[in-house]
C-alpha cells in the first residue's frame, strides 16, 4: 500500500531526516496532486513536534508550511512562535509582521509582536 499525504512525508522524513523535507514534499506533490500535503494537516503535525521538545523538527516543517503556503498568515504565524520559542526573536518579529500584513486581524500576531518588541 502506497502511504499518501501527511502520513507519507512523516514517515519519509523519520526515515530519512528532516533536512529532506522540502525534496519529500516536492516528491509527494509532484506524485499525488497539489492538495497532497493539506495546511492544516501540516500545522497540527509541527505543533505536535514543538510539544514534545522536537523543535528544530518543528522549525524546519514550519519552514516548509510557509513555501508551499506563502499567502497563509497561520503559515507565518506559527513559524513565527517556532522561531519565538526557540529563541530567534529577530526572525519571530520578522515572522510575526508578515503574518500580520496578510491578515491585519491577527490579534495573535499583534500581542506577539508587542511582547517581542518590548524585549520582554
Amino acid at each position: 500500500m502506497t502511504l499518501t499525504g501527511v502520513t507519507a512525508l512523516r514517515e519519509r522524513l523519520e526515515a530519512e531526516g528532516f533536512d529532506r523535507a522540502d525534496r519529500a514534499a516536492d516528491d509527494l506533490i509532484a506524485r499525488d496532486g497539489a492538495t497532497a500535503l493539506p495546511e492544516s494537516d501540516l500545522n497540527n503535525w509541527g505543533y505536535r513536534l514543538l510539544a514534545g521538545g522536537k523543535t528544530a523538527e518543528a522549525l524546519i516543517l514550519m519552514k516548509l508550511i510557509a513555501r508551499l503556503y506563502p499567502d497563509s498568515a497561520n503559515a507565518y504565524d506559527s513559524l513565527a512562535e517556532v522561531y519565538a520559542r526557540s529563541g530567534d526573536r529577530p526572525r519571530a518579529i520578522e515572522n510575526y509582521r508578515r503574518s500580520l500584513a496578510l491578515d491585519p486581524a491577527n490579534t495573535n500576531a499583534v500581542e506577539q509582536l508587542r511582547t517581542l518588541e518590548a524585549g520582554d
